[in-house]
């Protein structure tokens, strides 16, 4: 039991992190998990092939210290996924609405930079 609440100590940061990353920096945060996730799961492997008491007594620690961060990287992409759909919906929703209502979409000059590079290009909606 020590080792659960320990293990529930040491993840339950991990994951409210991951909230606050997935919001900044999403594809971050998810490469960060997945490679700390396969790092545990190396050190597992290495730690069976070895034998030792101490590798064998903190397997189930391990396993669960892998479980939370899979679950984090599940949570990363979930937040991701809610993100871009919501945006998505968003445009498509508000160009719906002005579509109705008899708006168009006008092209605007585009924005260069000092080598010729298009650094913004928009649209506005006129009747």
């Amino acid at each position: 039991m020590f080792r659960f609440s320990l293990a529930t100590l040491i993840a339950l940061p991990i994951v409210v992190a991951s909230f606050d990353l997935a919001v900044v920096h999403p594809v971050v945060a998810t490469v960060l998990y997945f490679s700390l996730a396969a790092v545990l799961v190396l050190y597992g492997l290495t730690a069976k092939a070895a034998g030792t008491r101490l590798n064998v007594e903190s397997r189930p620690g391990l396993v669960y210290g892998v479980g939370c961060l899979i679950a984090c990287v599940v949570i990363l992409l979930c937040v991701r996924t809610l993100q871009i759909s919501s945006w998505r919906f968003r445009e498509w929703s508000t160009q719906h609405r002005l579509k109705r209502t008899g708006y168009k979409i006008v092209l605007e000059e585009p924005t260069y930079g000092k080598n010729g590079q298009v650094i913004s290009q928009g649209y506005r909606w006129e009747r």
